[in-house]
C-alpha cells in the first residue's frame, strides 16, 4: 500500500515543496515559534503526559537496523493548533519519527508554558518526510541506478520533477513491516522506472 504523502521536488534538493495535505490553517508559525516548539518537545516531558498518552512499545526489530542503532529520529512537521477566534499562536504539534522504534510520535506543545501537554504514538504510520530524509534517499537511488542518475543530471533545475510515496506494508511479518521506505520517481522531462530506498537499512529494495 503506498502513502501519496510526500515530496514534489523541482530543482535542486533545496527547492523540495512538502505536497502533503495542509491545513486550511492561516495562522502560520514564526521561525522563532517553531524553534521553542521543537526545544519543548525535545525537553519537557512531564510523566502526566506519558501516563495519558498510552505509549505504544516498539515494533520487533528495528532498533537493530543501521538507523535503529544509530538512535536516529527525525521531526519533519511542526503544524500550529489554532482555537476558534485565536489571533495568536499559542499551541503546535511537533512530529517525530524514530528509527529504533518506528514510533511516530505527535506531541502538543504550549508555546507559553513551555509544556508538553499532549501526545499520540502511531505505529507504521505514514509520517511525512524530513528533508534530510529525502536527501538522503535522493543520494543512495542515484548511486543504485545510473539510469536514474542520468536522467536526474540532465535535466535543466526548472524542468526535473522528482515525486517520492511512502509505502507502507501492513502485514506483520513482513521483513520490512514499520521500515522507513521512499519510493522515487523522476516524472519530468522523462519518467524513469520507480526506485524504493529503505532507510531504516540504508538499500535499495528490489522485487518488493
Amino acid at each position: 500500500m503506498f502513502a501519496r504523502c510526500g515530496l514534489a521536488v523541482t530543482g535542486a534538493v533545496a527547492a523540495a515543496i512538502a505536497v502533503c495535505p495542509a491545513s486550511a490553517q492561516e495562522v502560520k508559525l514564526t521561525s522563532a515559534q517553531e524553534q521553542r516548539a521543537l526545544e519543548i518537545e525535545a525537553a519537557s516531558k512531564p510523566p502526566a503526559v506519558f501516563a495519558k498518552a498510552n505509549l505504544l512499545p516498539g515494533l520487533p526489530g528495528l532498533a537493530s537496523t543501521a538507523a535503529g542503532r544509530l538512535g536516529k529520529s527525525v521531526r519533519p512537521l511542526i503544524v500550529p493548533l489554532e482555537a476558534p477566534g485565536q489571533v495568536q499562536v499559542k499551541r503546535a504539534v511537533v512530529t517525530r519519527y524514530d528509527y529504533a522504534s518506528g514510533l511516530t510520535t505527535r506531541t502538543t506543545v504550549d508555546l507559553d508554558s513551555g509544556q508538553a501537554v499532549h501526545m499520540r504514538q502511531d505505529a507504521n504510520y505514514p509520517t511525512p518526510l524530513a528533508k534530510e530524509e529525502y536527501e538522503q534517499a535522493l543520494v543512495l537511488a542515484r548511486k543504485a541506478n545510473p539510469e536514474f542518475d542520468a536522467m536526474v543530471k540532465a535535466a535543466s533545475p526548472d524542468q526535473l520533477v522528482i515525486t517520492s510515496q511512502l509505502p507502507l506494508y501492513d502485514n506483520p511479518k513482513h521483513p520490512r513491516y514499520g521500515h522507513r521506505l521512499v519510493a522515487l520517481r523522476v516524472e519530468a522531462p522523462d519518467v524513469s522506472d520507480r526506485i524504493t530506498v529503505d532507510l531504516s537499512t540504508n538499500e535499495i529494495v528490489r522485487g518488493h
